[in-house]
């Protein structure tokens, strides 16, 4: 059985919605994540995609979080 892979892509959203440099973080195993050194207050930007016997799959749409 082939492991499941996932990568992670986020970035800080700042003035006018420009984002700061993208951060891309694998997850191999299925688990739960925490994401840290994320600034308080700050806007994120965050996609997901997966690895799947055909390649990549496209990044999904954009989730916007609020780091509380």
């Amino acid at each position: 059985m082939r492991s499941m892979r996932f990568d992670v892509g986020y970035a800080l959203q700042g003035a006018g919605r420009t984002l700061g440099p993208r951060t891309t973080v694998t997850i191999t195993k299925p688990r739960k994540v925490t994401i840290s050194g994320l600034t308080m207050a700050g806007i994120y930007q965050f996609q997901i995609r997966a690895l799947g016997l055909r390649g990549y799959t496209d990044w999904m749409d954009t989730k916007i979080f609020v780091v509380a």
